[in-house]
């Protein structure tokens, strides 16, 4: 019989139970899945007063800058589509901290664990840390994941979640 199409000279990708193209692979042997889960989202704006005395805060991010399969719910949660290991970033820069505030944190939170960076200091931080973390996180389809944000040692909520085209805060 006839060789498979994707074994036809000069055929570029493989078609997909959706009739559309699932994997292109070019003449140098370059793979591409279009429709592999990946976003990038930051926050528009600053959310004021939002940590400081201990209270967790879950990042509310703007319009994703790209999501290749709308698995962002353009909020705040990822949603898994495929059970899977999935690279998961995010930093977060505050604003407006005190010489008071004694922990910061950023966590990635999913469906199975929260993950937490803690950077515990008790001679003050400057008034703009930022705190990041990458990991790899086992998660199954439908699972989501968040990020949050927590200082302590402040007598109030005080610090502020910089936002806006600078691109700190990221997810």
């Amino acid at each position: 019989g006839a060789p498979p199409a994707f074994e036809a000279a000069g055929v570029a990708g493989i078609a997909s139970s959706a009739n559309a193209t699932a994997i292109s692979i070019d003449a140098n042997e370059i793979v591409t899945m279009p429709k592999q889960p990946c976003f990038f989202a930051s926050t528009n704006t600053t959310a004021s007063n939002v940590t400081g005395a201990g209270t967790t805060y879950t990042i509310v991010w703007g319009s994703p800058t790209f999501d290749l399969n709308a698995d962002f719910d353009n909020t705040s949660t990822f949603t898994a589509p495929v059970t899977g290991k999935y690279l998961i970033t995010a930093s977060i820069h505050y604003e407006t901290v005190t010489a008071a505030a004694d922990q910061i944190q950023l966590g990635i939170v999913t469906s199975n664990k929260q993950f937490t960076s803690v950077i515990a200091h008790t001679n003050g931080f400057g008034t703009e840390p930022e705190v990041w973390k990458t990991l790899i996180c086992d998660m199954d389809a439908s699972d989501t994941c968040t990020i949050t944000g927590r200082i302590a040692g402040e007598s109030s909520n005080v610090a502020n979640i910089t936002g806006g085209a600078n691109g700190y805060t990221y997810f």
